[in-house]
């Protein structure tokens, strides 16, 4: 492939300039484990504040490690996502989306930067996105598309049954297997994983299916909405009224997607141990991070694909490894969970020129600093599935493409078809009043940003 020559500002390089000093590039370069749970938003873990001890393990790896507490997705759905944190680019530069679904191979992949470096790749996909069609196999060794394993199990079994694990399990075991499996020479490994628990339909394995559940809970009603798929989740978000969502059951819907989340961090908590039998661990960077969140009724949303609000972009980024990492630190500047790319290839040794995460707070910093930027193409595939399956829904709302900015305090969402909307993610967090009628210099302001983001002037 040949190597990307991206323009990027001068504050960027300063930035990766002052982040490459604070890593120890002195030692052989480390294992890289990157760990994308699916789906998974930020403000449902016990370390984002979370009331809910979802994430024990997860909180265990936080309080040893770096933790970026604004870590914003380039895209709301898993190819752009992918896309972007694979190659550090945003889905304007790499193009993949809802109509182009293959990543072009003049884009070098993370994995083929460090296996030119001198590492051993391995993939683990539970997410159809991730495959050969997408592209996203590129410069990985060995790449094992186990949803294919995985979807013919839940095809397979009732929704009831409470040992349907979703290919958590199934991951660890391959990936461990690969780890044993492996040349005895000194080559350092990278391995990405996938885990797919908390995505649609929420169905999480014994006992976590209890943890969560409200007194109300009648066992019919939780048995239906395990089944709660795609494109029943349509008809909410059309608002047809024969399709509604009640609150209580929306309840239970969320009790099950945070079982979902406990069990994935059980699986992680496993596969960690795994490594430190083998005595690897504590040569091993841990990244953990989503390709986005999810949608639990907030805006009158479910799942994701048509939207850029915070549920869906707001999502954890932690890096672990207490040797090559400065000490516990929670990071506040918003950062974007595709500038892992740089920071990995910085931590491998591996040149490069990318944008990368700051390991410390900036001593100062700028409004243009402080931007990340989101966007979704027009939903074509979507659109025609909801149309197929929901003839009686009105899709013409969501019948255009999104580009976002997010600053320090608003939020700007602007459409295709001249839509825009203003949030003051301060004072409304869940982004229920539209201020963009009201301040409109904030409105003009932001709107600049886009344009020079379109651009490619910023970020």
């Amino acid at each position: 492939m040949s190597i990307r020559r991206l323009a990027l500002p001068w504050l960027v390089l300063v930035w990766t300039l002052h982040v490459a000093t604070s890593v120890d590039t002195e030692e052989n370069p480390p294992n890289v484990l990157l760990i994308v749970i699916d789906t998974l938003r930020a403000d449902h873990l016990s370390t984002y504040g979370y009331e809910r001890k979802t994430s024990p393990n997860i909180d265990r790896l936080a309080s040893e490690g770096t933790v970026y507490e604004n870590g914003i997705a380039a895209a709301s759905w898993t190819l752009p996502s992918h896309a972007s944190m694979f190659t550090g680019l945003f889905p304007r530069d790499h193009n993949t989306h809802a109509e182009q679904w293959t990543l072009d191979e003049r884009f070098d992949t993370l994995a083929e930067r460090l296996r030119a470096g001198g590492y051993r790749t391995a993939g683990f996909s539970n997410n159809v996105w991730t495959n050969e069609v997408s592209g996203l196999k590129q410069g990985f060794d060995v790449f094992e598309e186990l949803f294919h394993q995985q979807n013919a199990r839940v095809e397979g079994i009732s929704v009831d049954d409470p040992e349907a694990d979703r290919g958590a399990r199934l991951t660890n075991e391959r990936v461990l297997t690969w780890i044993d499996g492996r040349p005895a020479d000194d080559r350092p490994f990278f391995v990405f994983i996938n885990y797919f628990e908390p995505h649609l339909p929420y169905r999480p394995t014994r006992p976590f299916d209890q943890h969560f559940l409200p007194e109300h809970a009648k066992p019919h009603v939780v048995q239906r909405l395990r089944s709660f798929y795609s494109p029943r989740e349509y008809g909410y978000i059309l608002r047809l009224p024969f399709m509604d969502v009640k609150p209580q059951e929306l309840e239970i819907l969320t009790s099950l997607y945070d079982a979902e989340i406990a069990y994935t961090d059980r699986m992680l908590g496993q596969l960690i141990q795994g490594l430190r039998q083998r005595g690897v661990l504590d040569d091993t960077v841990i990244v953990i991070t989503s390709d986005h969140g999810e949608h639990l009724g907030e805006n009158h949303m479910l799942s994701h694909k048509l939207s850029v609000y915070e549920p869906l972009l707001r999502v954890p980024l932690l890096l672990w490894n207490p040797r090559r990492l400065p000490e516990p630190r929670r990071i506040a500047q918003p950062v974007q969970n595709h500038d892992l790319f740089g920071s990995v290839l910085e931590l491998a040794g591996v040149r490069h020129h990318a944008r990368t995460l700051p390991l410390s707070e900036p001593e100062s910093d700028t409004a243009e600093a402080s931007l990340t930027f989101a966007q979704i193409a027009y939903p074509k595939p979507f659109l025609e599935t909801i149309r197929k399956k929901i003839p009686a829904g009105d899709t013409a709302p969501f019948e255009r493409s999104l580009l976002t900015v997010r600053g320090p305090r608003y939020k700007l969402i602007e459409g295709s078809d001249g839509r825009v909307e203003l949030y003051d993610l301060i004072d409304d967090p869940l982004e229920s009043n539209d201020l963009s009628t009201q301040k409109k210099e904030v409105v003009a302001t932001m709107k600049r940003y886009l344009e020079q983001f379109r651009a490619g002037k910023l970020p």
